[in-house]
């Protein structure tokens, strides 16, 4: 049959797997249906406009969290890794809201395998065979994710974009540390010279604590990413 909201082909009493009618509002399923034909299109920014449109006019359905969740990712692939945390976000709203939604689950592998969670998927997956009808498909298709390099990839891209962001911390802590030993020097050539001097008022002295402290923090967080990075 035809879904009568968007048109496309869809089976009677199931879920339009274009729109999500009749599970979603109308006025959703009618965003959700454009949203699509706008990412087909290629124009993913006004296509997650839409979504989050349907997302307000069903905020308590999975279908709309998943489908923003499914466009940050691919706009993810297209090089705007700073979205992960909204993908990551989305798939998990619809996860809550939909908890045994073959859907939702299938869609969420590819994501989270890239994130580095393909081990805890498989368990996930494993111990739930019983509950969830679906279970052996997903597990099927981590298995093909693996073969497929997908993991590794993911781990080497973690890994670089981790080491870069260590040496862009190492490099601006050491700037900011030879700033604050200048400032410490010229603050204590001033104390010299004038027995008058003091320390608090001047701003060079401020300016080497705040040169220092920054460099000090930096130095802790390009550690953490390094540590992060080995970690994952």
């Amino acid at each position: 049959m035809t879904c009568p909201v968007c048109g496309g082909a869809a089976e009677a009493g199931v879920r339009c797997p274009q729109c999500g009618a009749p599970d979603v509002p109308e006025d959703a399923a009618r965003a959700l249906a454009e949203a699509r034909v706008l990412a087909a299109s290629g124009d993913l920014d006004r296509s997650i406009r839409v979504i989050h449109a349907a997302v307000k006019a069903a905020p308590g359905a999975a279908l709309p969290h998943l489908r923003l969740a499914e466009a940050y990712e691919r706009k993810m692939r297209g090089g705007e890794t700073a979205l992960t945390s909204l993908a990551d976000r989305e798939f998990r709203e619809a996860l809550r809201l939909a908890p045994a939604d073959r859907d939702v689950h299938i869609s969420r592998l590819g994501f989270w395998t890239r994130a580095g969670r393909l081990n805890a998927l498989r368990l996930e997956y494993t111990r739930r065979r019983e509950e969830l009808p679906f279970a052996d498909e997903c597990l099927r298709i981590l298995d093909t994710l693996e073969r497929s390099g997908a993991v590794a990839g993911a781990l080497d891209a973690a890994s670089g974009a981790t080491a870069l962001r260590a040496r862009y911390l190492f490099i601006s802590a050491a700037g900011l540390g030879v700033i604050g030993l200048v400032e410490v020097s010229v603050v204590v050539y001033s104390a010299m010279r004038d027995d008058e001097y003091v320390m608090m008022s001047d701003m060079n002295f401020f300016v080497a604590v705040a040169g220092l402290t920054t460099a000090a923090i930096l130095v802790l967080e390009g550690l953490r990413a390094l540590k992060h990075g080995k970690g994952a």
